[in-house]
């Protein structure tokens, strides 16, 4: 039997992705409550061939971390997920062509972004279907544990719409490419047989609402930073190490021969001359006639 593998990563755009990072000095304080962002553009960089520009491996990226944002000793959580749109809905409306195909209408310049930046809607059109959408209450709180998904994108204009039996008007809406607004189609939309009299919930006029892409799963990375590497450790425990009996210092070096780090050893004793205390005090200044080359030339 043959077997077929579809999993790949994702090739998404540094601009489609958002990035948040807490902090805590270690694992028994919890995070400060702020939550940081960090322009994804900034810091991630795909991986191209060493021959020529052509992204090498599509969907795998370079993360750089700023040494100005993450400079203290502790715990950082980063979050990477997609980017997410905030807007109103403008109505829950039909098209004039299709009177029982119902979706929601927004306009192409009222979204943002999280960062408070403007998104041009248009832009977006092409790679829309697939967005997730999620609701927000009059609060601002998510409808927890419901969505739909974009089907279908496009620009539409408002147009009137004459009543069966009736000389009223009613609102429809006409797919065009110079339309100032968007018609989106969700799923699911459609009426269920088993509950003939409920159409699920698509949103309704004025309400708020999150566009996410749905390029990738958002993932969260746990990055500590020690004042000592696994190397650095290395060098302490087993590296080369010169004690003066002179002067009681200890030194320590790195694969290189360089002095790594120094201490200085002596004992604390009574009014008697006993021994009470030995005592590695870690020196601040290097004491460079302590070079090893020049320490075992004897």
């Amino acid at each position: 039997m043959s077997r077929y593998g579809t999993s790949r990563l994702a090739t998404v755009s540094p601009s489609d992705v958002e990035i948040y990072y807490t902090y805590t000095p270690n694992r028994e304080t919890k995070p400060d409550g702020l939550i940081n962002s960090l322009v994804s553009t900034d810091v991630l960089t795909p991986y191209n061939s060493a021959n020529s520009s052509v992204e090498l491996f599509g969907g795998l990226y370079s993360l750089t971390l700023p040494s100005n944002n993450f400079n203290r000793l502790g715990i950082y959580n980063i979050v990477i997920r997609p980017k997410q749109i905030r807007t109103k809905i403008v109505d829950c409306g039909s098209l004039f062509s299709l009177p029982n195909e119902k979706g929601i209408v927004l306009d192409l310049v009222s979204a943002t972004e999280n960062n408070g930046n403007t998104v041009d809607m248009s832009s977006l059109l092409s790679n829309m279907t697939g967005y997730r959408i999620e609701y927000l209450d009059d609060n601002g709180s998510i409808k927890q544990n419901y969505f739909t998904i974009v089907t279908t994108a496009n620009k539409a204009e408002l147009v009137s719409n004459n009543s069966t039996n009736t000389t009223q008007k009613s609102v429809a809406y006409r797919i065009n490419d110079s339309g100032s607004l968007i018609f989106l189609t969700v799923s699911p939309s459609t009426i269920n047989n088993v509950t003939p009299n409920q159409r699920p919930f698509i949103g309704i006029p004025n309400q708020n609402i999150i566009l996410t892409n749905t390029f990738f799963n958002p993932i969260m990375l746990e990055v500590e930073l020690v004042e000592y590497t696994e190397n650095e450790i290395g060098v302490g425990l087993f590296s080369s190490q010169v004690i003066d009996e002179q002067n009681g210092v200890i030194s320590w070096y790195d694969s290189d021969k360089n002095i790594y780090k120094q201490a200085l050893l002596y004992v604390i004793e009574d009014e008697l001359g006993k021994p009470l205390v030995r005592v590695r005090e870690a020196k601040t200044q290097i004491d460079n006639t302590q070079d090893f080359d020049t320490v075992t030339n004897v």
